[in-house]
C-alpha cells in the first residue's frame, strides 16, 4: 500500500474526503472553506449543522486581515493549529498567554481563569498603548455616566456576590475590554458545562453593553 507522505497533500486529500461525507450544503465557496476547516480540526461532521457564519463576517475578517493583527488564543493547542505561512505572509502573529507565570500567579490569587487572567494581561498592555496614544495626541477619554442612584447600587454588599474577575471602570475603553473578557469566560464556562455560571457571565455583558449605549 502507497501511503501520502507529503503534508500538504495529505491535508488536501482529508479535506476532499471531508467534503464527500458532508452530502448536500448550501454553502458558498469560502464558508464551505471554513467548515471543512472546522470539521478537519475537531473530526466532528455535526458541525456542519452547527455553525453559523453572520452575514458580511467573512468580508469584514479580510478587511481585518488586510493590515497587521494579531490573533488571541486561550488555549496552546488554538494556537498551534493556526498556519503560521499563511499568518507571516498576512503580517499577523498568534499569541496564547494562559501558560504564562504571571498569568498563573494572577489566576489563582483572584480565584479566576488562566483565560481570564491571560485576558485582563492582554487588557493592561492595550491600555498601556492607548494611554500613550491618547497623551500624543492629546485626547481625553470619554467617561460613561451613571445616576447616582447606580452607583449607590454598585456600593450594596449582596448575599450571594458573583465575582466576574474584571477590574470596574466607567471608562468606555475599559468597559469594551472587559465585554471582550468575559465573553471568552462565558464560552469557556459553556464547554464545562457550568451554566449557570455562564447566565451570569451573560447578564453582566448586558449590563456592561447597557452602559456603552447609555
Amino acid at each position: 500500500m502507497d501511503y501520502i507522505k507529503n503534508p500538504m497533500e495529505i491535508e488536501n486529500t482529508s479535506m476532499k474526503i471531508i467534503e464527500s461525507e458532508m452530502g448536500e450544503h448550501n454553502f458558498s465557496k469560502e464558508e464551505l472553506s471554513i467548515i471543512k476547516r472546522t470539521i478537519h480540526t475537531t473530526a466532528d461532521f455535526e458541525y456542519k449543522d452547527l455553525v453559523e457564519i453572520s452575514k458580511g463576517a467573512i468580508e469584514a475578517s479580510k478587511e481585518i486581515f488586510k493590515k497587521p493583527f494579531i490573533i488571541y488564543t486561550d488555549t496552546n493547542m488554538a494556537l498551534s493549529g493556526i498556519n503560521k505561512i499563511a499568518l507571516s505572509k498576512l503580517n499577523g502573529k498568534a499569541i496564547c498567554y494562559v501558560n504564562l507565570e504571571e498569568v498563573h500567579k494572577e489566576a489563582k490569587e483572584k480565584q479566576i481563569t488562566r483565560s481570564m487572567a491571560a485576558t485582563i494581561e492582554e487588557t493592561k498592555r492595550r491600555r498601556e498603548i492607548q494611554d500613550q496614544y491618547n497623551k500624543e495626541h492629546n485626547i481625553i477619554p470619554k467617561t460613561i455616566k451613571k445616576s447616582v442612584r447606580d452607583s449607590i447600587e454598585t456600593l450594596k454588599p449582596a448575599d450571594d456576590e458573583v465575582v466576574f474577575g474584571i477590574c470596574e471602570s466607567e471608562d468606555e475603553y475599559d468597559v469594551q475590554n472587559n465585554i471582550e473578557a468575559l465573553q471568552k469566560e462565558i464560552m469557556e464556562a459553556a464547554q464545562n458545562l457550568q451554566f449557570e455560571r455562564a447566565a451570569q457571565l451573560r447578564d453582566k455583558i448586558k449590563e456592561l453593553e447597557e452602559r456603552i449605549k447609555n
